[in-house]
C-alpha cells in the first residue's frame, strides 16, 4: 500500500515474489498505489512470466477491502517514519513482514505480530511461514496490542503528558 517507488523497495517486493514462484509457490502480489516505478515493474513482471500473479491495482480509496482478503503484508522500504500501514494491517488480523525501518521492530513485538527481515530470501521464507500457518501469529493478541494506537488512546497519552 502506498507509492510504488525505489525508496519503498517495490522492486525488491517483485524479486521476492519471483523467488517464491521459482520455488513453485504461486502466491499473488497486490500493489495498491501508484508511482514512478510502476511501468518498469510491470515490464519486469512480464519478463519474469509472473504477470498472472502480480496485480497493480492503482490508487484505491478503500484499500481495506483488498487487505481483508490477504494473508500477510510485505514491505521492503528503505526508510519510514512511523509505519501506520502495519497498525492498519494488524487491525485487520494481518501480520507484516518488513525491513528494519521506522517503528517496525517495536510493532513486531519480537516476532509475535510481524517479522523483520534483511534479505529477499528471508522475506520469501517469512511469507511461506505465514501462508502455511507455520507462525505464531495470534489475531486476538494483535487486536489487543494495537488498541494502544487508537486516536482515543493517543489523546489520553497526550493529556497525561500535559498534566505532568
Amino acid at each position: 500500500i502506498g507509492r510504488i517507488e525505489e525508496n519503498k523497495g517495490s522492486d525488491r517486493v517483485v524479486e521476492v515474489i519471483r523467488l517464491l514462484h521459482q520455488e513453485g509457490k504461486n502466491y499473488h502480489l497486490y500493489f495498491i498505489g501508484a508511482g514512478d516505478m510502476e511501468e518498469e515493474l510491470k515490464k519486469r513482471v512480464k519478463e519474469y512470466g509472473i504477470e498472472d500473479y502480480v496485480h497493480f491495482l492503482g490508487y484505491q480509496k478503500n484499500p481495506y477491502q483488498y487487505l481483508s482478503q490477504t494473508k500477510v503484508l510485505l514491505s521492503m522500504s528503505k526508510q519510514e517514519g512511523f509505519p501506520g500501514v502495519y497498525v492498519e494491517a494488524l487491525s485487520l488480523g494481518l501480520p507484516f513482514i518488513s525491513t528494519d525501518v521506522g517503528g517496525a521492530e517495536e510493532l513486531s513485538q519480537e516476532g509475535r505480530f510481524g517479522q523483520i527481515i534483511e534479505s529477499n530470501q528471508e522475506a520469501a521464507q517469512a511469507i511461506t511461514n505465514y501462508m502455511t500457518s507455520a507462525s505464531n501469529f495470534d489475531v486476538d493478541e494483535a487486536s489487543q496490542f494495537i488498541q494502544q494506537f487508537t486516536i482515543t488512546k493517543q489523546i489520553e497519552q497526550v493529556e497525561k503528558l500535559l498534566e505532568e
